[in-house]
């Protein structure tokens, strides 16, 4: 090779590789070459596996906010009970047990498991003895507040309404246990049920509390 064709290839070379110093010259294949024909292949291969990818990613995006979507009408509901624990002060309570002809005062707390085993006895004594007058109401003690007694009442379906008026109902109806059933008629209590009873234990008193006069 003459020293001017040595001389122009050096020349190029350096020029191929001038942005990156100390870069080995730059290899030129040749468009048939089986070299630069798999590399083709290759990137053809990735970019395929790239478009894959995106789509099934777009797929669990849009689902994800279909499913959003779906549920948020719902999400505000929720947040609402049935039968919220409502917070009185104790001259509205008083008032409400004095306006009922025939009241049933159930006190419970949520720490009070044998107060919580009665309930369910009692929720299908006041549907069945509702029509004959008897109203009954529930009042807690809980130092937490209503929302310490409201996932039970959720859980269990209790449909008479329970109230919450802090420690003034302790001292204002005598409380000194509980279970406790305060049979109540036009704000006179007629009897007190102290412990848990079962459903015929607790129907037969609410019978003979109806039948007195």
């Amino acid at each position: 090779m003459s020293a001017r064709i040595w001389s122009g290839v050096r020349s190029s070379l350096k020029k191929s590789t001038a942005d990156i110093p100390g870069h080995p010259p730059a290899l030129h294949l040749s468009p048939t070459s089986p070299v630069r024909k798999k590399a083709a292949a290759g990137a053809r291969h990735h970019r395929h596996r790239g478009a894959g990818h995106h789509g099934r990613t777009a797929y669990r995006v849009a689902a994800a906010v279909l499913a959003i979507s779906l549920w948020l009408p719902v999400l505000p509901a929720l947040g609402q009970f049935a039968n919220p624990v409502q917070s009185v002060p104790i001259a509205a309570f008083d008032d409400i047990v004095r306006r009922s002809e025939n009241c049933l005062v159930v006190v419970m707390a949520a720490w009070c498991h044998p107060c919580i085993e009665e309930l369910p006895h009692l929720n299908a004594l006041d549907r069945k003895y509702r029509p004959r007058g008897l109203k009954t109401v529930g009042i807690s003690l809980d130092y937490a507040g209503p929302e310490a007694m409201q996932p039970i009442i959720d859980n269990l379906k209790i449909g008479f309404p329970i109230y919450w008026t802090g420690e003034a109902v302790i001292e204002k109806y005598a409380i000194t246990k509980i279970p406790l059933l305060l049979f109540v008629r036009n704000g006179r209590i007629l009897r007190r049920v102290h412990g848990g009873r079962d459903s015929a234990a607790i129907e037969k008193e609410i019978m003979a509390f109806l039948e007195t006069p």
